[in-house]
């Protein structure tokens, strides 16, 4: 498997292209926190994803390639990576709203479209309960753009990273489950790809799919030994 690569905001900024929807993602999620111990920034989570997608996408130092001229298709991919949570999280919260709201600096009114039903096929639906996402969301991963799926399976395993290192205040049995539909939206996903999917894509979704199981794989390992550490603390408690 390549070796994950950390992207600076810096080195973002460099590029013409995803500089405006890094300002715009910024200004729209600004104070917003992810649930966890630490509570940081939502802002990160949207960093994660992008850089898992570019990971994916670029098979060369990513520091030269953002400060390059970039192919349109990962140009899109990246936006939609930093945008993917527009929709669902802010009060741009249609596709129309977000196609207005940047079609001045992604290439277009026709561009901006794209990547609002991009980043609408991302989105739950509207007032969703949780206990029911993961029965919406397996199957709606089967039929959505190949495209959109490189950035959702990149917006499962950022989740999973946070749910190592900044845990939320979920039972082990949350945790657990979180896990495991994961992996389970990641095979949706991959299973579900067009016959004819252009070679391009195929190692991306090789370097997805690989990424998906190693995270998942040390996130049940460090469940196993966290939930494995409080019931001795409970036995040590009670006296045995």
């Amino acid at each position: 498997m390549k070796q994950y690569q950390q992207i600076p905001v810096n080195d973002i900024l460099k590029n013409r292209d995803l500089k405006p929807v890094y300002y715009f993602v910024e200004e729209k999620h600004a104070g917003q926190l992810r649930e966890g111990t630490e509570r940081i920034p939502h802002l990160n989570h949207l960093l994660r994803v992008f850089e898992i997608s570019m990971n994916a996408l670029v098979d060369a130092p990513l520091k030269q390639y953002l400060c390059s001229k970039m192919p349109q298709w990962i140009i899109k991919i990246a936006s939609v990576a930093l945008l993917h949570d527009v929709i669902e999280d802010t009060q741009c919260n249609t596709k129309e709203k977000l196609a207005h709201s940047i079609s001045g600096f992604v290439g277009g009114t026709e561009n901006a479209k794209n990547i609002s039903e991009m980043v609408y096929e991302l989105s739950n639906p509207p007032g969703i309960k949780e206990e029911d996402k993961r029965a919406w969301q397996v199957p709606h991963a089967r039929t959505i753009s190949v495209d959109a799926k490189v950035v959702k399976i990149s917006d499962m395993i950022a989740n999973v990273i946070d749910v190592v290192e900044h845990p939320p205040l979920w039972t082990f049995q949350e945790k657990w489950e979180f896990v495991d539909k994961t992996i389970e939206i990641t095979d949706s996903c991959v299973n579900y790809l067009p016959p004819d999917l252009s070679p391009k894509y195929k190692p991306v979704f090789g370097y997805l799919n690989e990424l998906s199981t190693n995270v998942c794989e040390y996130a049940y390992g460090q469940l196993k030994s966290r939930d494995k550490q409080r019931f001795f603390l409970q036995e040590i408690s009670r006296g045995r």
